[in-house]
């Protein structure tokens, strides 16, 4: 339960009990609106809005707080809330603080905001009439009590948390004076919604989502005077289909409310219905348009990785006011191509280890949130953990700087600043391979200077496709920590061939303020479009017990055919004058398949002489062939026991073959993890998109403390 106490000059302030545990109390913080509003420094029209209220006088009045009396003041001028106590001299006892009880019946939310005496408007995000009612009364009536303030202090240097101040006064008409002037000066604020489309996924995490949204995210947006829609999320394509239907233009933002799942689907829907509107269809060769509203992410699932790589936190409550405050950030976006077909959007793209994990999980689902941790033991050990080999080709980005060797993306980022402020362009520059890090053994030009692109060939424990850092509670600083948010770049990381001890010692070493990047074996790119393709060995261990010498002889004078047709028809009338008699001594050896390949070969001669025949003779060309066909056909005769066992016999070798070559086969490939869900779909082809998606939230505090690895199982391998 919140204190509320009093200073020496009589000033109501709040002991909190992170206060004293926690050295980075939001007063280490500075001002709580340079960080909240980043655009504060700039005029804008609402602030012009605001000077617009200057030449009004301000209005004063007297309320209480927990049953003392403040002077409080209403300054157009300053764009403040300031107030003072009415007996600031008067000395006060612990049992005497004790005895001042409030009208309101819940006094654990009475606080104050971060500022002692003030509070400025761009701080205050709602302001109600608080009422006590009798049964039967409905909305408005009651005895009125006072009105409360709804702002916010920060509880960590990512976490923000909402505070409520309850100023008491009997008389409804100065109340409702307080109220009507408050909510003026905050319907000038014009980068706050009004009206939200919000998404919710009842199951994600600990499948409290719904109870989560009654208690404590929509209480917020009705105070904030922001309208919600809401609708629950009931299958796959039920996002899609909504956007569809749903006209953008009504809403100010497009909340999704659950896991990483959820805002991948949420963000393809935005995105694919923002071109449609627009009437562009993807590909590699087209330029999207950015998303025409914002997005605002609340965190309920397992790893949240998007919403803390943009807010730094998984706090409900925190991505609930980072909405209503408009808060606003560019955030890069990937495309994924599959065949030269656009198949979808993404942030963060892995192959190999991660993919295995990922399936694992779906696995061990039935665990709940123990499940990752499964899922990590399971892909760990020595009969899971093996490499892939992949060929991949890659566009450097503009910077000739390793990712290793960068800044991380905070608040007021500089290289996202400058990325934004300057026209963005797909030229690519030369890379300079000496600033690579790690080795670069594996680099391979490609020779000719003009082509941008560049290859990596090599067996890789893991493949890493960073747009954003990836913060999670497996790795606290990022799964790339120097990735930016708005710099239209992305980060290319693969893990090469090593030993498990070693492998897991880059794993841990995501846990802790160490370069998990900082080994030989890894390697680390900026790039800007990405062509990956897995290698399978040229030699196969296998019996096909479908490969057929004749079929397969066909089958290349058909290739030959499409490049050269009369060529093609030559070889096919010599093999038809010179191999006739063979081929049909073969059909009457019992063997069916020779039987039907050399029937094959009789109709494609006698096809291609009837193309060149008249057209009217058809009929009796199709005769002549039915009746070839039937002089072709072998005896019947009845199977032998020796035939049924050898029958027998080669079906059950045909299955062993075949589960052997899917268990090996399985061996030499993995599963794609684009944003904590499957793909199983191997040859993808990435490209980044610059500032393509407006997502509420402000990045990551310069002064986030370092985290230790919340992971539960890494710490004891």
């Amino acid at each position: 339960m919140d204190n509320y106490t009093f200073d020496e000059n009589g000033i109501p302030t709040l002991v909190d009990d992170l206060t004293d545990s926690c050295p980075n109390t939001p007063q280490n913080y500075g001002d709580s609106r340079q960080y909240s509003q980043r655009k504060a420094s700039t005029t804008t029209e609402p602030d012009r809005q605001i000077q617009s209220f200057t030449s009004r006088e301000d209005i004063t009045d007297i309320f209480d707080i927990k049953g003392e009396g403040f002077d409080f003041k209403l300054s157009y001028s300053t764009q403040t809330l300031t107030w003072a106590p009415m007996n600031p001299g008067r000395s006060r006892s612990r049992s005497a603080k004790k005895s001042f009880k409030s009208l309101f019946r819940s006094n654990s939310s009475s606080s104050i905001a971060v500022n002692k005496n003030s509070l400025n408007f761009r701080d205050i995000l709602g302001v109600k009439i608080r009422r006590r009612k009798r049964g039967g009364q409905k909305d408005g009536e009651g005895f009125c009590l006072g009105f409360g303030i709804l702002t916010y202090e920060f509880k960590t240097p990512n976490v923000m948390k909402d505070r409520m101040i309850h100023l008491e006064h009997p008389s409804e008409e100065v109340c409702e004076k307080w109220v009507t002037k408050i909510s003026e000066i905050l319907e000038t604020f014009d980068e706050r919604p009004r009206s939200v489309k919000l998404f919710l996924q009842p199951f994600a995490g600990e499948k409290d989502g719904l109870s989560m949204f009654r208690q404590k995210i929509l209480p917020l947006f009705r105070t904030a005077d922001c309208n919600v829609d809401m609708t629950e999320i009931q299958h796959n394509e039920q996002v899609k289909q909504d956007l569809i239907h749903i006209n953008l233009l009504d809403f100010d933002c497009l909340v999704c409310m659950g896991g990483d799942g959820t805002v991948n689907k949420v963000v393809n829907g935005l995105l694919n219905q923002s071109n449609k509107d627009y009437g562009i269809e993807m590909k590699r060769t087209v330029n999207p348009v950015p998303a025409t509203i914002a997005l605002g992410i609340i965190p309920t699932g397992k790893t949240n990785h998007i919403a803390q790589s943009i807010m730094g936190t998984d706090e409900p409550v925190t991505a609930v006011l980072h909405v209503l405050f408009g808060n606003r950030t560019k955030v890069d976006v990937c495309s994924i191509y599959h065949e030269e077909k656009f198949q979808r959007w993404a942030f963060n793209s892995q192959y190999g280890f991660a993919g295995n994990v990922l399936t694992f999980m779906k696995r061990y689902s039935a665990l709940g949130m123990k499940c990752v941790e499964a899922a990590f033991l399971k892909a760990l050990t020595k009969s899971k953990l093996r490499t892939y080999e992949c060929d991949i080709e890659y566009i450097p980005g503009g910077e000739t700087v390793a990712p290793v060797f960068c800044t991380r993306c905070v608040t007021y980022c500089k290289v996202c600043s400058a990325e934004s402020n300057n026209v963005h362009n797909d030229l690519v520059e030369e890379l300079d391979p000496m600033a690579q890090s790690g080795s670069t053994s594996s680099l391979i030009d490609l020779g000719n200077t003009s082509n941008p692109w560049k290859t990596l060939k090599g067996d890789f424990l893991n493949v890493g496709l960073f747009t954003i850092s990836g913060v999670c509670d497996f790795a606290p600083q990022g799964l790339s920590k120097y990735t930016h948010l708005n710099d239209g770049c992305m980060d290319l990381a693969v893990v090469k061939n090593v030993d498990r001890k070693d492998f897991i010692r880059f794993l841990r070493r995501h846990g802790n303020s160490k370069n998990q990047f900082d080994f030989p074996f890894v390697e680390t790119f900026r790039v800007k479009e990405v062509r990956f393709r897995p290698r399978f060995p040229s030699s196969w261990n296998y019996k096909d017990h479908d490969f057929n010498e004749i079929d397969y002889e066909m089958s290349k004078v058909n290739r030959n055919q499409i490049n050269n047709r009369s060529k093609s028809m030559q070889v096919i009338t010599d093999l038809d004058s010179e191999d006739r008699s063979s081929v049909t001594s073969m059909s009457w050896g019992g063997n069916g398949r020779r039987a039907e390949s050399a029937m094959t070969l009789q109709a494609l001669s006698i096809d291609s002489d009837m193309e060149e025949s008249d057209p009217h003779e058809s009929d009796g060309r199709s005769n002549y062939n039915m009746q070839s066909q039937s002089n072709l056909t072998g005896p019947q005769y009845r199977m032998t026991f020796y035939d049924k066992e050898r029958q027998k016999r080669n079906k059950h070798q045909r299955k062993k073959d075949e589960k052997r070559k899917d268990r090996e086969e399985r061996k030499m490939r993995s599963v794609w993890s684009v944003d904590n869900e499957i793909c199983s779909d191997l040859e993808l082809d990435f490209k980044v998109h610059h500032g393509l998606l407006i997502v509420c939230g402000s990045g990551l505090n310069p002064s986030t403390p370092a985290q230790d690895v919340k992971f539960g199982c890494l710490p004891g391998l």
